[in-house]
């Protein structure tokens, strides 16, 4: 018996399976493919009635015990979007719902998907969850998505009524200020668009101030010096005396921050500029002179933690104290002293924990009320509540009542308090009125609802549609929508 080369057997071996017509080897799934989800304990029978022509909000629970949302756009076959990524790999054949995107961020291939496993109706499914980065599965989990609608039996709208709706020229709009008969809206990468107002059903837009590469989410007003929060240079000040033409003043501080939102209290002269990073601090300003911010104090919470989301959000003042809408901490208060700086520094007094994992206290109002001192809270995520707390121990803090608002997929955002109406910035549940006269009993009065799937722009992000509200006391009701642009209300009898 003749003993081959090992080689020349090889090769020999690797000839004959060519000729006998033998596959490749099948390659190994890439991460987030759909072949790499344990879908065997799944329902799969069940996706086939989802519906597959609109934008779902989706609660993702990861292993690594974080939570975040998402936005699964479906209403074009073939545009399909996961927070504004286009869909790349998709599978939604009858017992399948598969839907799969990547995209480049710092220098890295991110991929997120979405793999069903069970369809609870038409338009509610449940399933799993890959996150990869550069091939390798960084974290994996669970997913809830529910289609956005409007709420069951509801209309269009009650008690209000449509003065005018005007599209921005460019950018996203996010809030928006209200003085002298022009509006300043800010447009996140469309930096600022103001408009005339003056003739509320027929806005025209006057100008548009933008600085390329940054990100514009508040501004405020005081004479004719305009604040701007800017994700890059912390507060921008423009002259506004001629509105259709502001000059650029400057920046407080000296060094870039980033600023998410804005507070006037007119009563101290002071402003408040709540900064996510680099340290999760609010900023107070003495404006005395609008044009020239003295900052004073630079508050964190002993707590703070950016990366755990424990970061200012926005501010509410009342009497002498502020509380802080901190991320996932919840509701802070502090005692802030009065003028001149020097004689104390500010005191952090009681927290108002957030109420479930996934939800950060964004907004917040506060009012006297019978005696009481009464913050009325807005939670932003799955499941977040309006929450009236009782603050009068400012050390121990209590719920007088909660307001889930229509359903637990649909964030709010913003709050104004008038009066005895909360005026709610509500996401895709659009605007809604609550009274608050008795805080241990909210009612919602009036609604409309600003949700429309069609619009451009729409699946970018799962905190999307009615964004900023302000009420200036001129008779209309002023919402910035973050597709449809600026939109003005007027409330009607009921």
């Amino acid at each position: 018996m003749i003993a081959l080369n090992p080689r020349l057997a090889a090769v020999t071996a690797a000839s004959m399976l060519l000729l006998m017509g033998c596959p490749d080897p099948i390659p190994e799934p890439a991460c987030g493919d759909l072949r790499t989800y344990d879908l065997s304990d799944c329902e799969v029978g069940t996706l086939g009635q989802v519906y597959l022509g609109g934008i779902y909000n989706a609660k993702v629970e990861w292993e690594s015990g974080a939570t975040t949302h998402s936005s699964i756009y479906t209403v074009v076959s073939g545009a399909e979007k996961i927070d504004g990524h286009p869909v790349q790999s998709k599978d939604t054949g009858t017992d399948t719902y598969y839907l799969g995107t990547k995209w480049t961020e710092s220098g890295s291939e991110r991929r997120l998907s979405f793999a069903g496993c069970q369809g609870l109706s038409h338009f509610h499914f449940t399933g799993h969850v890959q996150s990869c980065v550069d091939g390798v599965k960084v974290d994996e989990g669970t997913f809830d998505a529910r289609w956005i609608d409007w709420g069951d039996g509801e209309g269009q709208q009650e008690h209000l009524a449509l003065v005018s709706e005007t599209k921005l020229a460019s950018g996203s709009a996010a809030d928006v200020w209200v003085q002298g008969g022009f509006a300043y809206v800010a447009a996140r990468a469309g930096g600022l668009a103001v408009f005339d107002v003056s003739v509320p059903s027929a806005p025209v837009q006057v100008a548009t101030v933008q600085e390329a590469g940054d990100d514009w989410s508040d501004a405020k007003a005081v004479g004719s010096t305009l604040y701007v929060a800017s994700a890059k240079h912390g507060v921008l000040l423009y002259d506004i005396a001629n509105p259709a033409a502001p000059v650029r003043l400057g920046q407080v501080p000296a060094g870039d921050i980033s600023v998410r939102a804005l507070e006037l209290d007119r009563t101290s002269n002071r402003l408040f500029a709540s900064s996510p990073e680099p340290n999760g601090e609010v900023l107070v300003f003495n404006i005395q002179t609008p044009a020239a911010p003295v900052l004073r104090w630079r508050i964190r919470t002993a707590e703070a933690d950016v990366g755990a989301g424990r970061w200012p959000h926005a501010v509410a003042l009342l009497a002498g104290r502020m509380f802080v809408n901190q991320g996932t901490q919840g509701l802070v208060s502090f005692d802030v002293p009065p003028e001149p700086p020097g004689l104390a520094e500010p005191v952090q007094r009681g927290t108002f924990g957030s109420a479930l994992a996934g939800v950060v206290s964004h907004s917040s109002q506060a009012a006297g009320a019978a005696g009481r001192t009464v913050v009325f809270e807005g939670g932003q995520g799955w499941g977040g509540k309006l929450r009236a707390v009782d603050f009068s121990d400012p050390v121990a803090p209590a719920q007088l009542a909660e307001w889930l608002g229509l359903r637990p997929e649909l964030p709010m955002r913003h709050l104004e308090l008038v009066g005895t109406k909360l005026y709610v910035a509500h996401h895709q549940a659009g605007l809604r009125i609550i009274d608050v006269s008795d805080p241990s009993a909210p009612a919602q009065v009036g609604y409309f609802n600003t949700w429309r799937p069609f619009d451009v722009g729409r699946g970018q992000s799962y905190f999307d549609s009615a964004m900023g509200v302000r009420v200036p006391g001129d008779g209309n009701i002023y919402v910035a929508e973050s597709a449809r642009g600026l939109m003005i209300f007027g409330e009607t009898a009921p």
